[in-house]
């Protein structure tokens, strides 16, 4: 019978105890996901209320969407928040707007999600972000090409109509990590539903 080496039982007995990862966390939102987080809520009234989440409480995050209400109590219809929900796999490679691949995918079902019936009257602004790696004009510049190659992509590979979507940029001024600038997951874009087009 053979005996392991101490050092060979070592790194087994390490390998042992690291932790087991699912990439279920990983995974685009579904359409289904998206739909839900960009639709309006409506009142018996027919007039349009917050997105999901109860008011007052912050972000509220279910497979990988965040959902903004700022966290500020609720006022009155006319109003409140537009449904904006802050995508990280729509993710860039460094110091560019080019999509990641995961971005791509997670685009291919906010499509999806644009295209069905319950959203296609709407309207949508696409927000880029940055890290704060490099000066303020050059992260501004590049928020707004990113969220220009969002709009691309969905108008080119999806055909959805360039008049429903409005791009801006944010530059670096607000991370999705204020603790980490520099992080990755401030190269983001969200999503926000402006209303019906007219």
């Amino acid at each position: 019978m053979r005996y392991l080496s101490l050092p060979c039982l070592l790194i087994v007995s390490s390998l042992a105890l690291l932790p087991l990862t699912s990439n279920a966390a990983d995974a685009p939102p579904s359409k289904e996901d998206l739909i839900k987080a960009l639709t309006p809520e409506t009142t018996p009234a027919g007039k349009q209320t917050t997105t999901q989440g109860k008011p007052g409480t912050g972000k509220v995050g279910f497979r990988g969407i965040q959902v903004i209400n700022n966290g500020e109590a609720p006022a009155p219809i006319e109003k409140i928040a537009p449904p904006t929900v802050q995508l990280q796999q729509i993710s860039f490679e460094f110091n560019s707007a080019k999509l990641t691949r995961e971005a791509q995918l997670t685009l291919d079902n906010l499509a999806a999600a644009m295209n069905e019936e319950s959203l296609k009257q709407f309207r949508f602004k696409l927000t880029g972000h940055t890290d704060s790696v490099g000066g303020a004009a050059f992260n501004q510049s590049l928020s707004v090409q990113r969220a220009q190659s969002v709009q691309e992509y969905l108008t080119r590979r999806h055909h959805i109509e360039v008049s429903r979507l409005q791009v801006e940029g944010k530059g670096f001024s607000e991370p999705a990590d204020p603790a980490n600038p520099e992080s990755a997951v401030n190269r983001r874009v969200q999503v926000t539903n402006l209303g019906k087009a007219e």
